[in-house]
């Protein structure tokens, strides 16, 4: 199972250009945010089906939601835009996203900055951290 794709670089809390996270339908929802996590470290994604929306066990993998329905994998990268992302994982998934960013010790819904690139998304989580922090 391939879980990321990289260009010269590792996983790691902080970003550099060129890493990527490769998801795919035989990974928990656990193993993504963690990996999410890692990339963004003021982010978070969450996940959720149906409607009303409910939060999805994330001890589940993700092709276990519709087993019939998958139509791919979804690459995460410092580029993509929130609006996309929340796209792509209905696309090849079924399941619905949310990405919070960081606010203090608050986690704010990315609704109105959904334009913004998860990169321009986590510095401004980081720059309202350290400003909260001082």
């Amino acid at each position: 199972m391939k879980e990321s794709r990289k260009k010269n670089t590792k996983l790691t809390a902080n970003i550099s250009e060129g890493d990527e996270l490769l998801i795919n339908q035989t990974m928990k929802f656990s193993f993504v945010q963690q990996k999410f996590n890692e990339l963004f470290p003021y982010l978070k994604i969450e996940f959720y089906k149906g409607n009303p929306k409910r939060p999805i066990n994330t001890d589940l993998i993700l092709g276990e939601l519709h087993p019939h329905k998958l139509k791919g994998s979804v690459l995460i990268n410092e580029t993509c835009r929130v609006k996309d992302l929340e796209v792509s994982f209905y696309e090849a998934f079924k399941v619905a996203v949310k990405i919070l960013r960081k606010s203090g010790e608050s986690w704010l819904e990315t609704r109105l900055t959904g334009d913004w690139s998860l990169c321009q998304q986590n510095n401004q989580g980081k720059e309202i951290c350290v400003f909260v922090k001082h």
